[in-house]
């Protein structure tokens, strides 16, 4: 994780480069990454994977003293090396690389000289050894995607399978800004749930008479850690009869089901949903979320333009 000081002081915004600027950067070379991810059927988690490398990486380096499309090419093939996805795309896309770094068609690549090939794979693997050099070679290997699903099924079981669709879009969309790199993904990930929640017209678990809160109480015990916490959240979406199961094991009268939940009621709102989360932060990457939407409402041209990253 990084601070947002290094976000908005670092050798981009020193160099005074506009917002528009910076923000057609960033945004291009994500939607390559994504359309680039969509063309060859990649998995969520490598798209998202490689979108965080490059945006990490132009937080640490100049947009102009870096070839853009090779960071990009270079973050897919790292993404898919790290998450053992559909290897067999890797030739594909230095085929993507080469054709726009030489300016030919795939179908003419026997003219380029076996040289300038060599050449262009060796630009790829050594950005690839600069991305993890820049990563310790701990590139992040935990995402939102598999929280949306657990807390979906946990605080919305009537709506889990839109709620857990939505999100995930929410999810990608939340990798075209930096809120992967700032916050832990189970905080991405309750943000994106509301924001899912949102548009679909349903009660968010931020709402004051949102009743499907009550649900955490059965994954809570008294002092847990995250592990434990992960785990617990797991073993519920495992056993759907678990709520079922908690109660009936808890029939009794008011006192007794008040002293079993005493830990849990006590509890603030942000640590019912999880135990390290921070009220702040969450709403702090739901502004950021909303903030890129309101963004691309004003620049919606960016949609559909094409972008020169080479």
């Amino acid at each position: 994780m990084i601070k947002k000081e290094e976000i908005d002081h670092n050798i981009n915004t020193s160099w005074k480069m506009s917002i528009k600027t910076l923000m057609e950067y960033k945004y291009g070379l994500c939607k390559f990454i994504l359309d680039t991810s969509n063309e060859k059927n990649l998995s969520k988690e490598t798209t998202a994977l490689a979108m965080q490398i490059v945006n990490y990486f132009f937080i640490k380096n100049s947009y102009f003293s870096h070839d853009k499309l090779n960071v990009a090419c270079s973050a897919l093939t790292l993404s898919i090396k790290s998450k053992a996805s559909k290897t067999v795309v890797l030739y594909d896309i230095f085929n993507i690389y080469m054709s726009k770094k030489k300016n030919v068609k795939i179908k003419d690549f026997k003219k380029v000289p076996n040289a300038d090939i060599k050449n262009l794979r060796n630009q790829i693997l050594d950005k690839e050894i600069s991305i993890l050099k820049l990563f310790n070679n701990l590139l992040p290997d935990e995402f939102p995607f598999e929280y949306n699903y657990l807390y979906s099924i946990i605080l919305y079981p009537n709506n889990k399978e839109e709620i857990y669709n939505f999100a995930n879009k929410i999810c990608i969309d939340s990798y075209f800004t930096y809120v992967n790199n700032l916050f832990q993904p189970y905080v991405v990930a309750l943000a994106c749930i509301f924001f899912a929640a949102k548009f679909l017209d349903i009660s968010t678990f931020l709402d004051n008479n949102f009743k499907n809160l009550e649900q955490m109480k059965f994954i809570h015990k008294d002092n847990m850690d995250e592990k434990q916490f992960l785990r617990a959240l797991y073993e519920y979406e495992e056993d759907p009869a678990q709520l079922l199961l908690n109660k009936n094991n808890n029939k009794g009268d008011g006192f007794d089901k008040e002293i079993k939940y005493f830990y849990f009621n006590s509890l603030s709102l942000d640590k019912k949903l999880h135990p390290l989360l921070k009220m702040d932060e969450l709403l702090e990457c739901i502004e950021l979320i909303s903030n890129f939407y309101e963004e691309m409402s004003k620049n919606y041209d960016l949609v559909n333009k094409e972008f020169n990253l080479w």
